[in-house]
């Protein structure tokens, strides 16, 4: 007995089959591709894509099917979409904020980034990007700079581009950042991925050290004391305080000498 044609095709996808067919048996379409699973008669699963078109056989309609072995190409695709799907978790769990770029707009920005920009979700900060512009939080001065720099990274011109600057916040406050850019693929088109890192902390830090130094050393500077540090060798390498006065020296003299030679009278 010979073989139904629907009868090796897989039967979650015997209804997508028939209507291509039914397209092209009505004159809706001249040509339908199809792309669907089959049994082979060893139980085994592959994937064909059927090219069916309309023409004449002993004098009445018909269907003549050219069908393509594609099941490399569709377990390829699945394995891509697995990954995919495996690096876009990682980006969006991920504890650093990134944002992804493509043809110079905002297209994804994972949940660190909309907490350090003060969004509450991505359709927010999506759609207040469409009104700001794809960098909606850096200073406009610079946007055009950075824009161009997008771009190039895209086109695969620049292998990847840091820039360290202030940005503003939705609920206006100003964040010291770091970011770090470099071009990937995005869905299947190039896109620009960027890393970005709040400084904030440690750049209060880094003032305030300098202040409590600078103010250290006006105290120092103006008191009536000697401070003075040395090395393993007995070479002095701090030399300050306004005493060094009433011995006919200025901060610094020091520096370099042996504390041995240097107060061998005292």
């Amino acid at each position: 007995a010979g073989l139904h044609g629907l009868d090796f095709v897989h039967p979650n996808d015997v209804e997508a089959v028939q209507a291509g067919h039914r397209e092209i048996l009505s004159g809706r379409a001249a040509t339908q591709r199809v792309a669907f699973r089959a049994v082979r008669p060893d139980g085994k699963r592959v994937w064909l894509e059927a090219f069916p078109s309309l023409v004449l056989w002993e004098g009445e309609p018909a269907l003549q099917l050219a069908l393509h072995d594609i099941t490399d190409h569709m377990e390829a695709a699945r394995a891509l979409n697995a990954s995919e799907a495996r690096y876009r978790n990682l980006i969006e769990n991920s504890q650093v904020a990134i944002v992804v770029h493509q043809a110079a707009k905002l297209v994804f920005a994972n949940s660190q980034m909309l907490r350090t920009a003060g969004f509450q979700t991505l359709e927010d900060y999506l759609r207040f990007s469409e009104v700001d512009g794809a960098l909606p939080l850096m200073p406009t001065d610079i946007r055009p700079q950075l824009l161009e720099v997008l771009n190039r990274l895209e086109r695969g011109e620049l292998e990847s581009y840091r820039h360290e600057g202030t940005a503003t916040r939705l609920d206006g406050k100003v964040v010291h950042i770091a970011t770090l850019s470099h071009g990937i693929d995005w869905e299947g088109q190039p896109a620009v991925l960027t890393t970005v890192l709040d400084r904030s902390e440690q750049v209060r830090l880094d003032q305030e050290l300098r202040y409590k130094s600078t103010l250290l050393t006006s105290v120092v500077s103006n008191s009536p004391v000697i401070l003075w540090a040395i090395d393993a060798e007995g070479r002095i390498t701090l030399s300050e305080g306004k005493g060094l006065t009433a011995q006919g020296r200025r901060p610094g003299d020091l520096v370099g000498e042996s504390i041995f030679e240097a107060y061998a009278d005292y």
